[in-house]
């Protein structure tokens, strides 16, 4: 009975040990590792988002406030089970799409959120799988950046355009390399963060879906504008319809080129500002997780997509 009972405990605490080391294992930045140590100790390996923005915002360069840094533990790194904790696994995926440790928060920032609002790219979509993908966009010129299935430690580029006549879906990675970032397989770059690959291939890039990510945090910055009755002169509020006006700022290609948003209930209508691509009118679903195109007249029909 003693004997069987410490072969338990032997076994138990070898098994800690091997979880333990194969989750610190993955954080390939010696940098990352250490701060992981130094601010939650080696044994721990999931903590809660907060806890985690809050330590990282004080060990890293400061380009983002503290509230900018949550939004980005819980877009951009918890992004495995989105259980609102961040793993060592996920430190480890996000310090290889946008490391090293000390300039993570800088990539990071620049790359998916707005210089000027501080609200998260529209066209960022995270963990979304290549056939979610395929139903988001359609129309030749749309793009958008979400996490990489089979390359964890990469981002993809998915974006539409014809190819023999047909409209195709094209998935590029994007590698993050110790000069920028490069789409591999292609010409071109590198460049200092993805908002600029975007920008330098806005030909090809010309419109996009927004992200759940997008709009929550809009709505929340307009809610916010209108509680503190501060105002910010590109936002304008009215009444009880939630009306948000945001100027363009960069081209439609570069991060922030709605024109303008009706945020009515729920549902988001993006106007049209004359000569840019993209659809006009988008229906968001009540759990804002979805978006479906309304029909503009053009008799979309798309048999020739096979994916």
């Amino acid at each position: 009975s003693c004997l069987c009972i410490a072969v338990v405990l032997w076994l138990t605490v070898r098994l800690t040990l091997t979880i333990v080391m194969s989750g610190l294992s993955v954080l390939k930045d010696s940098a990352g590792e250490a701060f992981w140590k130094k601010s939650f100790g080696a044994d721990e390996t999931k903590v809660g988002v907060d806890e985690f923005a809050a330590a990282l915002s004080q060990a890293s360069e400061s380009v983002c406030s503290l509230k900018v840094v949550q939004s980005m533990a819980r877009y951009v790194v918890d992004v495995l089970d989105s259980d609102g904790k961040v793993s060592v696994q996920e430190f480890g995926m996000f310090l290889a799409r946008f490391g090293p440790f000390e300039r993570c928060l800088r990539k990071c920032f620049k790359s998916l959120f707005d210089n000027k609002t501080c609200i998260i790219v529209p066209w960022y979509h995270g963990s979304i799988s290549r056939s979610q993908t395929a139903k988001i966009i359609r129309r030749e010129g749309e793009f958008l950046v979400r996490f990489s299935e089979k390359f964890p430690d990469k981002l993809t580029l998915a974006f539409i355009k014809t190819k023999n006549g047909k409209l195709v879906c094209k998935n590029a990675l994007i590698a993050n390399g110790k000069d920028g970032y490069a789409l591999i397989g292609q010409s071109g770059g590198p460049w200092g963060d993805i908002q600029e690959l975007i920008a330098a291939n806005k030909k090809e890039l010309r419109s996009y879906v927004p992200s759940p990510f997008h709009e929550k945090m809009t709505l929340e910055f307009s809610a916010e504008q209108k509680a503190s009755g501060s105002g910010y002169d590109e936002f304008t509020e009215d009444g009880a319809d939630a009306d948000a006006s945001k100027a363009a700022h960069g081209g439609a290609a570069g991060g922030s080129g709605y024109e303008e948003f009706d945020f009515d209930g729920s549902s988001a209508t993006k106007k049209a500002a004359g000569g840019g691509g993209g659809y006009e009118e988008f229906d968001f679903d009540a759990d804002s997780t979805t978006a479906a195109k309304k029909n503009d007249g053009a008799g979309d029909a798309y048999s020739e997509f096979n994916f």
